[in-house]
């Protein structure tokens, strides 16, 4: 079995209604649709350390945007590779400081302003190599947010294009596994209406996941349990515990 992962920058719950593709597919029973809450702060580079190691910012000590250290072995690319799991991530640069990867499974960009079907093109070309574990992670939603202000126009007019980026590459993964493999969609934070975030607000702090995933059926609702229902879902077994993420 194999796992992607699509982890949306910068939307919060309130924009996640603009994935039409995906709220019909809820709305039929082909997806669950989880509300979930950010860890605290809602800060990228804290939020991705959380959904790495399932331990909140506090535990694992990135606070900060501005922390480029890298993470403590056991992380959850680290037990995936134990097992003999390959994972690969197309994704922000921040990803590489936190986990070390390098190679042809780890693609990153550092410009702010790259384009999110740049990141779904590397995506479906990583595919092809059936990773247990596929990480994409357009930022996109994020830009718009911060350009423009969450919930403005141009912020729903993102969410939107990349929902049909989203139903192209959904078409794909569970057209080669015919839909055996499970695909998760979720976000690290919210957006203010601003163009900020990083406070302890529930637009911040509140966004949607959603899984295509029949056999999970237990909902999660912090983003600490992303990391052992993923890691759940690409090994077939069952999630590590929080004490398990903590050696």
């Amino acid at each position: 079995m194999a796992c992607a992962f699509v982890l949306i920058d910068g939307l919060g719950a309130d924009g996640a209604t603009a994935l039409t593709s995906i709220q019909k597919d809820v709305a039929v029973g082909k997806c669950r649709q989880w509300a979930v809450t950010a860890a605290d702060p809602t800060l990228s580079r804290p939020n991705y350390a959380t959904l790495l190691t399932g331990r909140n910012p506090d535990s694992h000590q990135i606070l900060e945007n501005g922390d480029a250290r890298r993470l403590p072995d056991g992380h959850l690319f680290d037990r995936l590779e134990r097992l003999g799991l390959r994972s690969a991530l197309v994704g922000y640069h921040w990803w590489r400081d936190l986990t070390g990867r390098e190679g042809t499974d780890w693609r990153y960009y550092d410009n702010d302003w790259t384009s999110d079907a740049w990141v779904f093109a590397q995506a479906a070309e990583l595919a092809t190599a059936s990773p247990d574990l596929l990480v994409v992670h357009p930022m996109g939603v994020d830009l718009a947010g911060h350009c423009f202000g969450g919930g403005s126009p141009q912020y729903l007019a993102a969410v939107t294009a990349l929902d049909h980026l989203i139903a192209q590459f959904a078409a794909t993964w569970f057209r080669r596994s015919n839909g055996r493999d499970p695909l998760l969609i979720g976000s690290d934070h919210g957006m203010g209406e601003d163009g900020l975030h990083g406070r302890p607000t529930d637009r911040e702090r509140q966004v949607t996941y959603f899984a295509y995933a029949p056999a999970w059926t237990a909902p999660i609702t912090e983003q600490r349990q992303v990391a052992g229902l993923l890691y759940c879902l690409a090994t077939g077994g069952t999630a590590f515990s929080q004490e398990e993420a903590k050696a």
